[in-house]
């Protein structure tokens, strides 16, 4: 991570396009005579915000555990809807339906910030890590990894579902999709621009300079302020994931069964991995060697290579209740090794690179929704229920009796 001190004025040089009708209360103030340092380059942390990084790979930094156990699990005071960020040192950043904003590990709660409504999307980690919350009613609302509000923006003038997974990008700043709206903020909470597209923003990602956002319709466009999109191409349909840049590629599931990517310098489009009635669960990840790995529903881990399926691996499950088949909960995370980690419900499952599958049960986790890595050989397990099951590798010496604990 690079940092440097620059002059506000460069920055408000650029474009400060507000939101329409935005009012950004505490946001910092902006003085161009006043040097300020700025932190820029890759976000903080080792999973800052969902899908891992800025183009949503979902390719953890740090090898993930071989011999899984449970080293801890914390139950919160609510229930978990959103991704958890997870920072350098392991701390974990959440925020639960009742509006709590949390940082923590696995040995205590190191702050508790009330928001000004229920959170609506994942948190991310800024590249200065500062950590940044997006309400229902359109806050956003940045702490310091102590706790203290840094600034508390309200996009007022922008309307419609908050659907996109933010970004926090490697200038500093944030971007979340409202509706039809794309938005850029700076590291303290300022706007800086906004776009609007044709129908719903669904997707954004991180490619250079520029934003690669997909939108309801499937279109894909290229935004580079203060210029307008321009339009790459199509998926051939609305994704039902986020999207992933994959080298010179947009990749996303199309209509849970197929995966589709782009490419964005010809604008051709390959539609290949269709799996119908089983449909696909997460975006795929892109692995250190560039292949694809994704889930299946019904218990299984694909690999594709240049569009074509080149393995395919059964989860170890439990017996359903009432005849149900196993289902996968969670996106796979994998590491540089080709290790992928997934949840199903009640258990993790490990997939080492030779197609060795490993389990642990997961006490008290029926419905796990998120699997983020917290440190070398170390993943946090997030569930619906509120709960946080930390895990380890054998051996670590981590307990695999799974002891709640509530904060």
């Amino acid at each position: 991570m690079r940092s440097g001190s620059v002059r506000l004025a460069a920055r408000v040089s650029l474009v400060a396009v507000s939101v329409a009708g935005s009012t950004a209360s505490r946001a910092a103030p902006m003085d161009p005579t006043v040097p300020e340092r700025l932190v820029v380059g890759a976000p903080a942390g080792l999973s800052p915000m969902d899908g891992i990084d800025s183009t949503h790979t979902g390719r953890s930094r740090v090898l993930l555990p071989v011999d899984p156990v449970v080293r801890k699990q914390v139950r919160l005071t609510a229930d978990l809807r959103n991704a958890a960020a997870v920072d350098e040192s392991g701390r974990v950043v959440a925020a639960t339906t009742d509006g709590a904003a949390r940082d923590l590990d696995e040995n205590r709660v190191h702050w508790e910030v009330e928001l000004p409504a229920p959170p609506a999307l994942a948190p991310v980690i800024t590249s200065d890590g500062t950590r940044v919350f997006f309400t229902e009613r359109r806050d956003v609302v940045g702490l310091t990894p102590n706790g203290r509000e840094v600034f508390h923006t309200r996009l007022e003038g922008a309307s419609g579902d908050l659907r996109a997974s933010p970004i926090s990008t490697r200038d500093g700043g944030i971007v979340v999709g409202v509706g039809r709206r794309l938005v850029r903020l700076d590291s303290k909470g300022n706007v800086l621009a906004t776009s609007a597209f044709s129908s719903a923003v669904l997707g954004v990602v991180e490619r250079g300079r520029s934003l690669v956002v997909a939108e309801l319709s499937g279109d894909v466009f290229e935004w580079t302020a203060p210029e307008a999109p321009r339009r790459l191409g199509s998926l051939g349909g609305p994704p039902s994931s986020d999207v992933v840049l994959h080298g010179a590629g947009l990749v996303a599931v199309v209509r849970d069964s197929n995966l589709v990517e782009l490419d964005l310098v010809r604008g051709s489009r390959e539609s290949f991995g269709a799996v119908a009635p089983d449909t696909y669960v997460g975006a795929p990840s892109v692995g250190s060697n560039g292949e694809l790995r994704v889930a299946l529903r019904r218990a299984a881990v694909l690999a594709y290579r240049g569009g074509r399926e080149n393995a395919r691996v059964p989860l170890p499950t439990k017996p359903s209740p009432a005849g149900a088949g196993p289902t996968v909960s969670t996106r796979a995370l994998v590491d540089a090794s080709g290790t992928v980690a997934i949840a199903l419900p009640g258990t993790l499952a490990v997939v080492l690179g030779d197609g060795d599958a490993r389990t642990v049960d997961l006490p008290g986790c029926p419905a796990p929704f998120g699997v983020w890595p917290a440190g070398p050989r170390r993943l946090v397990v997030g569930c619906r229920n509120g709960t946080l099951v930390w895990i380890g590798t054998g051996s670590s010496g981590g307990s695999p009796d799974g002891r709640s604990q509530t904060p």
